[in-house]
């Protein structure tokens, strides 16, 4: 049988080699519109990241990051006075025979009143682990709420422009007319102090470091925190009833929260 007979291939001419065109994956967004801090007007609608400010929320892993920094916030000064710290002789306290009674020696063991405590507590960290990942994915979870309830602001940028003086009266003007109480615990903390109609609120303005007079302005408020992006934490953005982000915060938190290449393959193929 004689041996099939193979072809060649010959090369197409430039002109007739078809284009092949690669759609970029898009990743899906969300709207949201910005706001001039100190007028709350209206200033132009911005495309987000699905994957952070619509994430699925995991009261699961909020859980855990909020066990997790409370327990780095613990003092750890607890301690007792041992019977080597109590005062009192370390002579032998009864001869140790002829009595009729048990072997006794120093007056310090915590058998008797006024000694050493047995196993107490001692000055320690009560720190614990949380792997990195599972921090990112909380605060997604948490960026996530404050959109879903409506409870997230982003401005343009806070500059100290935006309070000229620094002044306490001309923050909490604007927080008296644009952040009223949501929830009822809004409104038991504003009923706690007179002349004030805002809730809790919690602005992250700048990168490493908040301006100056905006700190100066809520330094005095009660239940108003000014902190930059790189100290956000799920805690302060779940205890605040708002959260306020300007745009390098936003910016900056996109950057830091984005999925990574891998996980955005995984995620296609299931």
């Amino acid at each position: 049988m004689a041996p099939p007979v193979l072809e060649t291939a010959t090369a197409l001419p430039a002109e007739e080699v078809p284009t092949v065109i690669v759609p970029v994956y898009q990743p899906p967004t969300v709207q949201a519109l910005i706001r001039d801090f100190a007028s709350h007007k209206p200033a132009f609608i911005a495309q987000l990241p699905h994957s952070i400010y619509a994430a699925p929320v995991r009261k699961d892993i909020l859980h855990r990051c909020v066990i997790w920094q409370r327990d780095a916030q613990r003092q750890g000064t607890h301690a007792v006075k041992g019977r080597a710290d109590v005062r009192g002789t370390t002579r032998k306290f009864a001869p140790q025979k002829g009595r009729g009674a048990a072997r006794v020696g120093s007056r310090r063991v915590p058998l008797y009143r006024g000694g050493g405590v047995a196993h107490g507590p001692v000055p320690r960290s009560h720190a614990t682990e949380l792997q990195v990942k599972v921090r990112e994915l909380g605060m997604r979870s948490a960026l996530a709420v404050k959109y879903t309830t409506d409870e997230l602001v982003f401005t343009t940028p806070i500059t100290d422009a935006s309070i000229p003086e620094g002044k306490t009266k001309s923050l909490a003007a604007i927080l008296n007319k644009h952040y009223p109480p949501r929830s009822a615990a809004g409104v038991t903390l504003a009923g706690k102090h007179e002349h004030r109609k805002y809730s809790s609120v919690l602005i992250v303005s700048g990168i490493e470091q908040s301006p100056t007079k905006l700190n100066r302005a809520a330094s005095n408020l009660p239940d108003v925190k000014v902190i930059p992006a790189s100290d956000i934490n799920v805690y302060d953005v779940l205890k605040h009833e708002y959260l306020v982000l300007d745009h390098a915060a936003r910016k900056f938190l996109e950057w830091r929260l984005k999925p990574s290449l891998t996980s955005l393959v995984s995620r296609r193929r299931s």
